[in-house]
Formats: C-alpha cells, sequence, structure tokens
C-alpha cells in the first residue's frame, strides 16, 4: 500500500518526536532552565521554518491577520506546557498523553466549522483517547508526578489542537508558505516574554545540558516541519494527529527497550505497568489503521 505524504509526514514525525523528547529530559535533568530551553527550543523552530519561505506569497489584503498571529502564540503555550510535563513528570507518560491532541482536533474542527470529520476518524479519535488512559499506568511512588504529567499535558494537547485548527482554518485565506512564517514570527515574539524567567548565568549551563538541548531541540524541530507541510498544505488535520499519535507507541518502546541509552530509567516502573502500556500501544495501532483504511 502505497501511503501519501502526508501520512507519511505524521508517522516520522511521531517518532522523531519521541526520541527527541526523551533527549529534552536528558538536557533538563543535566541542568537546562526549563524557561531557556523553550526558548532554545522556539529559536530551533523558526531556523528550520525558515524553510517555508522559499514558497510564500505575500497577498494583498492582509485582514486573516489574526489566524497565524494567533496560531503562533497557541503554539508558544503548547511548548510551555509541554517541557514543563516533560521537565516534572515522565516521558513514558507525557507522550502518550499529548494524543489527547487528536480528540481537541476533532472537537475544535467542528466547533469552528474548519471542516467535516468522518466516523472513522471520531472513533479513531475515541480509541486513542482509550489507549491514552492505559498508556498513563503508574506505580503508587510515581503517581504524583504522573497526575502532574497528565494534567500538563492534556492543557499543552488542548493548545496545540487549537493551534492545528487554527493553521487548517486559516491558510484557506493565505498562502500556507506564508502562513507559516507569520505564525514563526509570532512564535519568536511571545518567546520573548520568557527572558525574565531566565535562571542563572548562560555561561553556567552545563556544557552536557547544552549538546543534549541542542539535538533535541533540532529533532523536535524538524518533526514540527514535518507535521507543518502534511497540515498546512495538505488539511486532514484530524486524521494526522491520529497518525502522530504513534509517537506514544515509541516513547513506551524506546523508554522500555532502550531507555538505559538516553539515561531514563522509567522502564523499571513494573511489567504490570508496562503490559499496559503496551495494550495502550496497541489501541493506539487500531486507530492509525482506522484512518489508513477509510
Amino acid at each position: 500500500m502505497n501511503l501519501p505524504i502526508y501520512y507519511v509526514l505524521p508517522l516520522i514525525s511521531g517518532f522523531l518526536y519521541a526520541v527527541g523528547a526523551l533527549i529534552s529530559k536528558r538536557a533538563l535533568n543535566a541542568g537546562f532552565g526549563v524557561a531557556r530551553y523553550i526558548f532554545l527550543s522556539n529559536v530551533m523552530l523558526a531556523l528550520c521554518f525558515h524553510v517555508f519561505y522559499i514558497s510564500a506569497e505575500w497577498p494583498q489584503s492582509w485582514s486573516g491577520i489574526h489566524w497565524p498571529l494567533l496560531a503562533g502564540f497557541g503554539f508558544f503555550l503548547g511548548q510551555v506546557f509541554t517541557f514543563l510535563a516533560i521537565r516534572y513528570g515522565d516521558v513514558s507518560v507525557q507522550a502518550p498523553v499529548m494524543g489527547t491532541k487528536v480528540v481537541f482536533v476533532a472537537l475544535f474542527t467542528v466547533a469552528m466549522g474548519a471542516g467535516p470529520v468522518p466516523v472513522d476518524w471520531w472513533l479513531g479519535a475515541i480509541l486513542t483517547a482509550i489507549a491514552i488512559f492505559l498508556l498513563s499506568a503508574s506505580n503508587f511512588a510515581n503517581r504524583v508526578s504522573t497526575y502532574r504529567a497528565l494534567v500538563l499535558s492534556v492543557i499543552s494537547a488542548a493548545f496545540f489542537g487549537w493551534t492545528d485548527v487554527m493553521v487548517q482554518q486559516g491558510t484557506e485565506g493565505f498562502h500556507p508558505g506564508t502562513f507559516l512564517v507569520i505564525m514563526n514570527y509570532s512564535l519568536v515574539l511571545s518567546s520573548l516574554t520568557l527572558i525574565p524567567f531566565f535562571r542563572g548565568r548562560l555561561r553556567d549551563t552545563p556544557v552536557e545540558a547544552w549538546k543534549w538541548g541542542l539535538i533535541s531541540t533540532a529533532l523536535i524541530g524538524i518533526q514540527a516541519v514535518g507535521m507543518a507541510l502534511a497540515i498546512a498544505f495538505h488539511g486532514r488535520a484530524t486524521a494526522v494527529n491520529i497518525l502522530y499519535s504513534s509517537r506514544g507507541l515509541w516513547s513506551v518502546l524506546l523508554v522500555w527497550v532502550a531507555g538505559s541509552l538516553f539515561a531514563n530509567l522509567e522502564g523499571q516502573a513494573g511489567r504490570r505497568i508496562m503490559l499496559r502500556r503496551l495494550v495502550g500501544a496497541v489501541l493506539l495501532c487500531i486507530a492509525i489503521a482506522l484512518v489508513l483504511t477509510a
């Protein structure tokens, strides 16, 4: 079966996100401040998004300028809550729970009149939500960090879902490349508000933290470009996000099988918990299959 590019891109982006999130956890644990890391991540995103300047076509009317500006601000807020969840919770909880974004995309798509959502996609979104519940299993000792990651990740997912629908809706009046360029400016300007929250001097950030920080932000920036290409140029925000939810599957597998490579010990949570997360991963695969065969 030959998959269209707008289905291949979110699958690749999901894997890159899982790897980038694990490495970002290592960077934060090595001494990278949360505010400074979010700022670095958004600067890296801005550099990656420069690829869209090639295709940008400036409009004669700027009446819909609020769409890309709001999308950039929404993405900024999503980033803030994402890295707070990674810093203060487990990646094997945070990444899967971010899959609830697809539910928010479906809800916002209907609420904003951005387009129809087929029944198969709704079923896929519901299965994704059930999978998120199973993937979020934890033992009693880690319950506080698990709930913290759950709440922060759901808030982040809501902002990202809102952003994706604005991208789909707003590109109807703008060229996709132009929309993403303006959205990029909005993201960078929003990120400047983080500077007063930087802690310590820049030179005091450990070299190891810089190494993992640059690698992780580059991976997260590249995967964001893949998602932007899929949604801005092809639409289908709900379907794309169900496929992107494969990042939850990848995060569980990477933590369990190769967690030691990332100095991550979440895979030691226990066999029962990891099996529950595997069941959740299977449900994610079913949700993905529903989209592919729709």
